[in-house]
């Protein structure tokens, strides 16, 4: 009876053709997510424009909901894929920020610093793009939701893509 349960285990666990198929890690009974591939491939030269309503749950509540696989950061044309053990850390800063109630309107100083995008992908094929401005008045949208990013939020950005 043992030996056949240690064989449907193995076959269990076999893709087609008796290929070992990838499998989550389990820690203590909690399978940790596949990992998301970074994308995009290549920084756009353009960013696309606000997000619809219906685009992604949460961007309401969260400036990035919850559970970002991966990040990528586009800044003046360099592509800078985040540590996966940093991507919570810069999110979670990111849903600290102060928000800006709509409509908001200023009269903002120049703004000759960059603009960082912000790509985060979900392991449901989503993504979600943040764009943050280092000058001026240093706002940060998902396009739904608006923040102004301080000084740590900026700093961390910079020492990323450095």
């Amino acid at each position: 009876m043992v030996v056949g349960l240690a064989g449907f285990a193995v076959a269990g666990c076999t893709g087609p053709s008796g290929t070992s198929a990838t499998s989550p890690v389990v820690v203590d009974g909690t399978p940790t997510p596949s990992p998301v591939p970074p994308a995009p491939d290549r920084c756009p030269h353009a960013l696309p424009g606000r997000l619809p309503h219906h685009a992604m749950a949460g961007v309401n509540r969260f400036m990035v909901p919850p559970s970002p696989g991966a990040l990528v950061i586009c800044v003046s044309g360099t592509r800078t894929v985040v540590d996966p053990a940093q991507v919570a850390q810069i999110a979670g800063e990111l849903n600290q920020l102060k928000r800006l109630r709509s409509p908001h309107i200023f009269a903002c100083p120049a703004d000759f610093g960059p603009t960082f995008a912000l790509f985060f992908d979900y392991s449901d094929g989503t993504r979600l793009l943040v764009q943050v401005d280092s000058s001026g008045c240093r706002f940060a949208t998902n396009g739904r939701r608006t923040g102004v990013a301080d000084t740590g939020l900026l700093r961390d950005l910079h020492r990323l893509v450095a």
